[in-house]
């Protein structure tokens, strides 16, 4: 039987993140994982300013060649295009980067194991309690660990296996992602009407198409939706991305699809920390484990890398509690900000006739340009560390206007 200082279960940014931190402090790791690298993943692929300056701060950099993403643009249903302008923030760059996750995986992966993490490509059957441990039973052998580390995604095993996830309260999301030939420059975010998709009802789809610009004449796209704790209502995303295809091609963004190379993926999304818990006595959960995905968007990776980061450092600053200091951590870097924009789409779930309304607002060319750059910083999450002008202003106060809906949320429950 293997003994570890920690074992973490899965691979992804989060678990490589925190196993390449541990094991960077002389802390003995086991980094298990179903898959070798690279593996693919449902993603957009880019990875936003924050991550990249904290990537930067790790000592990892991406690939000098891959895409930088400036600006980005918000379609209405109707058509309008709000521009949401990109600027340098105080802590961050003004700009995204694209890289295919399966790249991107294995550069942390391979971070960590340079770091000294132990790789173990096995999946996981069971995760329990042990004298003052835990066991990890995998296909292959037995592990035992002082401390566990979940980060296997929105259906965790390890966060089942000490009922830390409620599927009832849970705000889910699921993405389905392809590739496609095209010459597409810009960075798009198209927000569809639910009757042209189905004919079904009026109002706005709960969730948006996105398509990012193209590395060597290939662009990814997709389509995410909000399922609430409603999973079967995910069926819907094949023929939105169905429509959103065609969609683009008529407006002539995309010539075809590239079949076997470009196959579809998709993947399920816990949001806006909802339906788990951050852990509990020396079990910790991170990234999409412990629901760490923008309610808005669906971004994940700098909350996942951060949160493998912060629990690394929780467990070598106090290895006997590490829960609350990374609870804390986590509660003033991202919790606030997801919980009240779960708020948000819960209502956008609700009331699609209304929201629908409002993004033809939002994307209304009368509007003041501040609004776009505004939008951007709250969207994306980019409000901290951002420049103290207008912009930041505007999307403080929206944050806080959308912190009190939260209050009044739990009020009224």
């Amino acid at each position: 039987m293997d003994h570890f200082d920690v074992a973490i279960v899965g691979s992804g940014p989060a678990g490589s993140t925190a196993a390449g931190t541990l094991a960077s402090m002389g802390v003995s790791v086991a980094l298990i994982d179903k898959s070798r690298f690279p593996r693919d993943k449902a993603c957009g692929d880019l990875i936003g300013p924050r991550a990249i300056a904290l990537l930067h701060q790790l000592g990892i950099e991406l690939p000098h060649d891959a895409a930088r993403v400036g600006d980005m643009y918000l379609d209405s249903p109707k058509g309008r295009r709000l521009t949401m302008e990109a600027s340098a923030g105080i802590t961050y760059p003004g700009h995204g980067v694209l890289i295919q996750r399966s790249k991107f995986d294995a550069l942390l992966h391979n971070a960590a194991l340079t770091s000294g993490a132990s790789p173990i490509y096995e999946r996981v059957e069971g995760v329990s309690s042990q004298n003052s441990g835990y066991q990890i039973t995998t296909t292959e052998r037995k592990i035992t660990a002082d401390i566990v580390i979940g980060a296997d995604g929105a259906n965790s095993q390890v966060a089942r296996s000490f009922n830390l996830i409620d599927d009832k309260s849970a705000l889910f999301g699921f993405a389905l992602r392809g590739y496609i030939e095209s010459d597409n420059d810009k960075a798009i975010i198209s927000l569809i009407d639910q009757y042209a998709i189905d004919g079904s009802s009026r109002g706005i789809f709960p969730g948006y198409g996105w398509i990012f610009p193209s590395s060597n004449g290939v662009c990814n796209f997709g389509i995410g939706v909000g399922v609430g704790s409603e999973k079967k209502a995910a069926s819907t995303v094949t023929k939105a991305l169905d429509y959103y295809k065609k969609f683009l091609q008529e407006k002539g963004v995309i010539a075809r699809d590239l079949g076997q190379e470009g196959r579809r993926l998709g993947g399920w999304l816990r949001m806006g920390a909802s339906g788990s818990s951050l852990g509990s006595s020396k079990v910790l959960l991170v990234g999409d484990a412990a629901g760490l995905v923008n309610p808005l968007q669906g971004e994940g990776i700098f909350a996942a890398i951060d949160s493998g980061y912060r629990a690394a450092l929780a467990i070598v600053d106090r290895p006997s509690s590490p829960l609350f200091p990374y609870a804390l951590e986590m509660k003033e870097r991202h919790l606030s900000y997801l919980e009240a924009t779960a708020t948000l789409q819960r209502l956008a779930l609700h009331y699609p006739s209304l929201f629908s309304k409002a993004s033809e607002l939002l994307c209304s060319p009368w509007l003041p340009k501040v609004i776009g750059s505004s939008w951007g910083l709250f969207y994306n999450d980019l409000i901290d560390g951002a420049q103290n002008d207008s912009s930041k202003v505007v999307a403080s106060i929206l944050r806080s206007t959308v912190k009190a809906l939260r209050i009044a949320e739990e009020v009224a429950a």
